[in-house]
């Protein structure tokens, strides 16, 4: 027999004006069946409570869940109160319920949150219209938001393309992008031949209006609806070009392109340069491809750039082993975490793709996690010159828990420590060379004639030893290298750079000795 709980409910007095609304778990209401929707927080809650890296407890949980339902109502309020929560609807009492015996039952809580869930649904007819997959977003993004603040709830469809095949066909304008913090779409990377790339928007272009409704009063849901769709259907964007700041109308045809997590460019001289946008399931396979095709390319590849630029991170695992690709010994990563799954020490075992050949990995201030992870153990090992901008700082690990609608509840479950045993949380990875400073060729000159006649300082080690407890030294270190404008000038330079670094065995020495022994 099913508890109590979930088949009757305390009748309000009429002057407290409460629906009388309880159904039982097999019934559909409005479309929704309880049962279902209960297993979506049963699945999202006993994870969360097993496996975030702050324990929080279920009452405190399903508490936020119900301030989520604020997005669509006003004055949305539940208040757990000994054996009973009350549930408030713009001022009215619509519920007051019992609250499960154990507060570690997450099954009671899944079907508590679910029984308010289709309560409040009930009561609104905008909710009831609206799709059931706004409603899972809101509440449970608010819900993992007590755990970590870099929560997502990934759509079912979206989940699926982040964990396609090798090689995934994309029908959409193509491009990646976030949120910045005024809420507009940011764009991260525009990729190669798609409706955005031939239309002439770029990296760094803030879109502010899609199909002329401001971008920050539209759900996550609607933006992706935009972006991917149906073939050939059009989508009118209202963005401010990055360079010239001017904001710019244009009207994209949505297409199916072939895209990928990273992009390969032959450079002359015999170099390669590889582009890694995110980690996602199948990036270290492409990484392989395209060194392969670089050796295919050239009558010898005499180097490699691994630009990490604007990516933002993805699965640690994927970067991990990419790093792996390049070393042949040592301490790559440290997690550390609540649940005895997220504590790990990645090691590098032995086997250099490209046999010792030098690198250089570029990054700046939009590089994040799991890229940082990949640059910094790149750098300590002395495998690889870094330079450009000091890095992110996100030393936080992510997990994903599968829902039972398909959909992913995405929260952090460790903490990131480089071989030292340091936590990369704000401290971030430090370049070697601190490129927002090279405005033109000359000034690239001048860079490289100094570190060869040894009038050339870094802080990079001095960075790199300081303990967590000082954070504010740190800080000045990091702040000593102003972030990169990330304009086209100085994407060039960086990258001019960086094949002048791995033309010159001197300079690539003499950096590398900088950057792990102090020279």
């Amino acid at each position: 027999m099913r508890r109590i709980i979930f088949a009757t409910i305390l009748l309000l007095s009429s002057t407290l004006n409460a629906q009388k609304y309880w159904p039982s778990d097999s019934q559909t209401i409005d479309g929704l069946n309880l049962e279902a929707v209960a297993e979506i927080y049963t699945v999202a809650l006993q994870d969360l409570y097993e496996k975030s890296l702050v324990e929080v407890p279920a009452e405190k949980l399903t508490s936020q869940a119900i301030r989520g339902f604020a997005q669509f109502l006003p004055n949305i309020r539940a208040t757990v109160a000994g054996s009973r929560v009350m549930l408030e609807a713009r001022g009215k009492v619509i519920g007051n319920f019992p609250a499960p015996d154990d507060k570690n039952d997450m099954n009671a809580w899944g079907h508590l949150i679910a029984t308010m869930l289709l309560n409040i649904r009930h009561y609104d007819k905008e909710l009831v219209s609206s799709h059931p997959e706004q409603l899972y977003y809101s509440t449970l993004t608010s819900l993992a938001s007590v755990v970590d603040p870099y929560a997502q709830y990934i759509y079912p469809k979206k989940a699926f393309t982040k964990t396609g095949s090798a090689k995934l066909i994309s029908t959409s304008i193509g491009i990646s992008y976030r949120r910045d913090k005024n809420k507009n779409i940011q764009v991260l990377s525009v990729f190669e031949n798609s409706p955005a790339f031939l239309k002439g928007m770029a990296d760094g272009d803030t879109i502010t209006k899609i199909n002329g409704k401001n971008v920050t009063s539209m759900y996550d849901e609607e933006v992706e609806t935009a972006f991917h769709g149906k073939t050939n259907a059009f989508v009118q964007l209202s963005y401010i070009d990055f360079v010239s700041r001017k904001t710019k109308d244009v009207t994209l045809r949505r297409a199916s392109f072939i895209s990928s997590p990273i992009d390969l460019k032959i450079l002359p001289g015999g170099f390669a340069q590889i582009i890694i946008h995110d980690f996602s399931i199948n990036t270290k396979e492409l990484v392989q491809e395209a060194i392969v095709h670089a050796y295919n390319s050239n009558d010898e590849l005499y180097g490699v750039i691994l630009d990490l630029r604007g990516n933002s991170g993805g699965l640690l695992e994927q970067a991990v082993e990419i790093a792996d690709m390049f070393l042949d010994s040592g301490v790559i990563a440290q997690t550390k975490g609540r649940h005895k799954s997220a504590n790990n020490v990645y090691k590098a075992k032995k086997g250099d793709l490209i046999n010792g050949r030098p690198m250089v990995v570029l990054v700046d201030q939009t590089t994040a996690s799991a890229a940082e992870i990949l640059a910094l153990s790149l750098q300590q090992l002395g495998r690889a010159v870094v330079i450009g901008t000091p890095t992110f700082g996100k030393g936080a690990v992510q997990t994903a828990s599968d829902l039972p609608n398909g959909a992913k509840l995405i929260f952090t479950w460790a903490e990131v420590y480089d071989r030292e045993g340091n936590f990369l949380d704000k401290r971030g990875v430090l370049p070697v060379i601190c490129t927002s400073s090279i405005k033109d060729l000359q000034a690239q000159y001048d860079m490289v004639e100094n570190i060869k006649s040894k009038r050339f300082n870094s802080p990079v080690l001095q960075w790199q030893y300081l303990p967590a407890e000082k954070m504010d030294e740190i800080q000045k270190i990091r702040q000593g290298c102003k972030p990169s404008d990330l304009s086209e000038d100085n994407i060039a330079f960086t990258q001019s750079l960086a094949l002048s670094i791995l033309g010159d065995k001197e300079l690539y020495k003499k950096l590398m000795s900088i950057q792990v022994k102090g020279e």
